[in-house]
């Protein structure tokens, strides 16, 4: 009983991380705009929906790391910061990501 759960969890968890995949080419594409110097609105509440979803999910499927990230890339989101920062925030939970994808 217990390995049928564990073979069903890790099956989800592995959808996690083809999700959180997915969602890694969106966050390159934010870097780009804010490395650019870009952070309208409309792009901040994006980042910052995709920040929460990895956030809670990830701690649900052990990756603390990506949880991590997530999280402070959200809480970089909500506080006025320099798109600089907002593009670093990105790009370390962009790397949280591919780690658990290796």
């Amino acid at each position: 009983m217990n390995s049928m759960f564990e073979l069903k969890f890790e099956g989800i968890r592995r959808r996690f991380v083809e999700r959180a995949m997915d969602q890694c080419a969106a966050l390159e594409g934010f870097v780009s705009a804010f490395d650019a110097g870009e952070s309208d609105p409309v792009t901040r509440r994006e980042v910052r929906r995709i920040a929460h979803s990895l956030s809670g999910a990830g701690g649900t499927f052990r990756f603390a790391g990506i949880s991590s990230s997530a999280g402070d890339l959200e809480d970089c989101v909500r506080r006025p910061r320099e798109p600089s920062a907002l593009a670093e925030a990105c790009r370390a939970l962009i790397a949280e990501i591919k780690r658990a994808a290796a």
